[in-house]
């Protein structure tokens, strides 16, 4: 014969105290424990729970996504950490990149003519094909970056940094 086993039950708990029959409960009957109601179905009453916690920082990646929204919404980023985005082949002419960290970004392509990327940093960005003519790029930070096939037709290029840049032809570009 096979023994059955049977889960145990569950326990049986008790009603709260039940109110005064004049209707209103006293301060002293709340914070007295009923020794007829176990202890696991008595609540406490006490102060507030403390505030709960502020909800943590976006994690980089998800604030840099809301950087390039606000890039391709507005065309501006003005000072704003876009390291390592790929914006490949996007259309940003006239966008306003000043003092933008823009190193190792993807920009292969892009059409970046007349935009504003004075005081941009993109070191060891691939600027692959892109289209920089008329941009201003005063003290742009080009060191490492893949120029390859990048048009500088009168783009103002007085003080870059280009240390290290590949393919970089600026032949037709205006320095001051």
């Amino acid at each position: 014969m096979q023994e059955v086993v049977l889960p145990p039950s569950p326990p049986v708990v008790a009603a709260p105290p039940a109110v005064p029959a004049s209707g209103s409960a006293t301060a002293e009957s709340l914070d007295t424990p009923d020794p007829e109601v176990p202890a696991a179905a008595q609540v406490a009453v006490g102060p507030a729970a403390p505030p709960a916690e502020e909800k943590p920082a976006d994690p980089p990646e998800t604030e840099k996504s809301k950087r390039i929204a606000f890039l391709l919404e507005e065309n501006r980023c003005v000072a704003c950490d876009l390291s390592g985005v790929d914006l490949a082949g996007r259309g940003l002419k006239s966008a306003d990149l000043e003092r933008a960290d823009l190193g190792g970004a993807n920009l292969q392509g892009v059409n970046l003519r007349q935009a504003n990327l004075k005081g941009a940093n993109l070191r060891d960005a691939n600027l692959r094909d892109a289209d920089l003519r008329a941009a201003d790029l005063y003290r742009a930070d080009l060191s490492g970056a893949d120029l390859t096939g990048t048009r500088f037709e009168d783009a103002k290029i007085d003080s870059i940094t280009d240390r290290g840049a590949v393919g970089a032809d600026f032949a037709k570009a205006l320095r001051d």
